[in-house]
């Protein structure tokens, strides 16, 4: 039996694989709870398994005026869960905390993706937007992207 991506929110657990679908932008903005979710996909997935996030970009309005939206979740939030990472910042002298070691956890980001707005998408599309000028826009501007996917890979022994 497979399982197919959710289209509406929450979390369907496959043998392979964890979605959250709109779900961890909700939970409450502490540290702790942050972490128990992340420590829970750590204990429950073997090696190797994918746990992939899919969430609202915090510059985009329907992040922003979504009163229930608690954290922005982002690609570099979660780089700080990988053991690799961390142990590179403390190496170099970086002042990062190193919060795989914290949490007790280890993930690798293994892919992110984008999902532009659609006029910003037409745009490059069409070829109006070059890929430099989309960056700049992403940079410098809310709602540029409307969305974002992160896939992370559960790193064990």
């Amino acid at each position: 039996m497979t399982s197919k991506r959710p289209r509406g929110r929450g979390t369907i657990r496959s043998s392979t694989k964890i979605y959250m679908n709109y779900v961890l932008e909700h939970l409450v903005a502490m540290t702790v709870t942050s972490f128990a979710v992340l420590q829970e996909f750590f204990r429950v997935r073997r090696g190797g398994r994918q746990v992939t996030i899919a969430v609202p970009h915090p510059r985009y309005d329907g992040f922003l005026h979504d009163a229930t939206h608690e954290r922005a979740v982002t690609v570099v939030g979660l780089s700080v869960f990988s053991r690799k990472n961390c142990e590179e910042w403390i190496a170099a002298g970086n002042a990062n905390t190193p919060l795989a070691f914290v949490a007790g956890v280890d993930f690798e980001i293994v892919e992110s993706e984008i999902t532009l707005e659609e006029s910003y998408k037409s745009k490059f599309d069409l070829g109006v937007l070059s890929k430099t000028e989309l960056m700049q826009a992403i940079r410098l501007y809310n709602n540029a992207i409307k969305e974002t996917k992160i896939v992370l890979q559960v790193v064990k022994g």
